[in-house]
């Protein structure tokens, strides 16, 4: 189906912070989960196909995935709190965009 609110959940659950409750109750209306949604919640509605199907995940998304999700845990660990990478990513990609004409 190509919805793109499954890419809003993906991208949020895989290279913000992970399932942080706050975020995940800030983009639950978006993605057409109820407003008190938990971790089971998401993991019930995304693997039913409510939103879309996966057909295929290419695998260098996952291997960054889980290097994100592997220095948010670092992060934490070391006092630094629940990081997002895709934030402490923002401002070069921005750039990046904006040199290519795409900003």
């Amino acid at each position: 189906k190509m919805d793109p609110r499954m890419a809003l959940l993906l991208a949020h659950l895989s290279f913000n912070r992970g399932p942080w409750p706050a975020d995940i109750q800030r983009l639950a209306p978006k993605v057409g989960l109820p407003e008190d949604a938990d971790l089971m919640d998401i993991e019930a509605y995304m693997r039913n196909g409510k939103v879309d199907e996966i057909d295929e995940f290419p695998g260098h998304l996952v291997l960054l995935q889980r290097c994100c999700m592997v220095l948010s845990g670092l992060g934490m660990e070391m006092g630094a709190g629940r990081l997002s990478s895709a934030g402490m990513l923002r401002a070069q990609a921005a750039k990046l965009l904006e040199q290519e004409g795409l900003l």
